[in-house]
This record gives structure tokens, sequence and C-alpha cells, in this order.
């Protein structure tokens, strides 16, 4: 008996709420809720994409198509922020100059060091005099870094691909397009300094 006098307490508490102030509240607090994510997405990209123009697009592709904006971003945003792309080929090019001169004996295989003139397991002589200053080099560089005179052998040198952020085709096209509308808003900006100026120095002529 308690539980039926309850639940018909229950419902005419519900009978006498304004659900129209509910809606709105709720309307309201979901308003306030969607400007953060925009913000938080514009801040986003700004710190993914080398271009405000790619941001905006992002933006208004998040503004025009609401909650599928927001997951198409998240399927495509780039993987690094500028900072994290830069920290990482500063560590790529780091790893490569360290590696430098590291590798096996070309006669016995025996895991040589950079600093090692001979190898310590069969003796071969693993770097060369410059002719000139008598520094020690690699065998196969072609000119001494250290006095710049030329060496018998060309230097082979060592490519390392930077990372590539914008490594997809939706990335590359918003970048493309980013930079565009950078290059308009830039032009614009100069047209409008540029009559300014122009009013300003009629101004004084008057």
């Amino acid at each position: 008996m308690d539980i039926v006098e309850s639940v018909f307490s229950f419902i005419e508490f519900l009978g006498k709420v304004d659900f129209s102030i509910v809606f709105s509240v709720f309307g309201v607090g979901l308003l306030l809720f969607w400007i953060v994510v925009i913000g938080w997405v514009w801040s986003d990209a700004l710190e993914r994409y080398r271009s405000k123009g790619a941001a905006l697009m992002i933006v208004i592709l998040l503004i025009t198509i609401n909650i599928f904006g927001l997951v198409i971003y998240f399927i495509i945003r780039p993987r690094y922020t500028l900072d994290e792309e830069y920290w990482e080929n500063l560590e790529k090019r780091f790893l490569k100059y360290e590696a430098q001169g590291l590798g096996d004996c070309p006669h016995c295989g025996e895991e040589v060091q950079p600093s090692f003139i001979f190898c310590r397991n069969c003796g071969r002589r693993l770097r060369v005099k410059c002719k000139e200053c008598e520094m020690y080099l690699e065998p196969d560089w072609k000119v001494c870094p250290f006095c710049g005179t030329n060496q018998r052998k060309k230097k082979e040198t060592i490519k390392t691909s930077p990372v590539n952020n914008i490594d997809t085709l939706p990335n590359q096209k918003i970048l493309q397009w980013g930079r565009k509308i950078d290059v308009f808003f830039k032009d614009v900006k100069k047209r409008y300094l540029d009559m300014t100026n122009k009013i300003k120095k009629t101004g004084k002529k008057k």
C-alpha cells in the first residue's frame, strides 16, 4: 500500500513540475557545453595544423554537422601536435648523429664503436687520417670536415625521413585549403591597412 501511495505521490509531483523550465535549463546547459567543445576543437586544431585556416575549416565542419563533425575530426586529426612533431624530428636527428660510426667490422663482423681506429678483434684499420690535418675520418668521407681537404672516396649520406604528421589525404586537403584561407585573410588585411594609410595621408593633406 505504501508503494502504491509513493507512486501516486511521485506522479502528482510530476504533474506540478513546469517542464518548459526544465527543458530551457537543459537546452542552455547543452548550448554552453557545445560552445566549450567548439573552443577546445579550435585550440586543439591550432596545435596540430600549421594554418589557422585549417583550424577554421574544422570549426566550420563542427558547427555545420554538429556531433558528426566532431567524430570526423577525431578520426582524421593529426597524431602529433606541432611541438610533439618538432621534438620527434629532433630525437631522430639526435639518434642518427649518435649512431653514426656504429656498426660491424667489415672484415670479421666484430661490433665497433665510433671512437675505434682499429678493430679490437682482427686489427683491421677502421679510420683513415686526413691527408692534410691528419685527423681520423671515416673511410668513405669525401671531404675532411676539419680542414676541408678533398679525400679519395665519396661520403654516403644517411637519409632519414622526417615525421609526417599530416599523413592522411583529408588532412593534406584541409591543410592545403587552410593555407589558401590564410593567404586570403592576409591579402584582405594588407588591403585594409593600405586603404587606412591612404585615408590618413589624404586627411593630413587637407
